[in-house]
């Protein structure tokens, strides 16, 4: 189940998933280019005012939606 709050209300997940596609950079991953997550508070954890323009859902998206950072984004914050 995926919990959101804050900001993250706004986001229609349905639309959301219908955009994944399969990372070639990250194969264990999904590519959510040009998705907007500031604000969201997703299963408790909180991006903060972030602007995650270059995210990764895990395969983990069944246990809870775990959530990832790209490389880029961890060495930016």
């Amino acid at each position: 189940m995926i919990i959101i709050s804050g900001l993250g209300q706004g986001i229609n997940w349905e639309w959301v998933m219908g955009q994944i596609t399969r990372s070639k950079e990250v194969p264990n991953g999904f590519d959510l280019r040009g998705i907007d997550f500031s604000g969201v508070n997703l299963n408790g954890q909180d991006f903060g005012d972030a602007c995650l323009d270059y995210a990764i859902f895990d395969r983990a998206i069944g246990k809870g939606a775990m959530f990832d950072y790209c490389s880029l984004c961890r060495a930016s914050r």
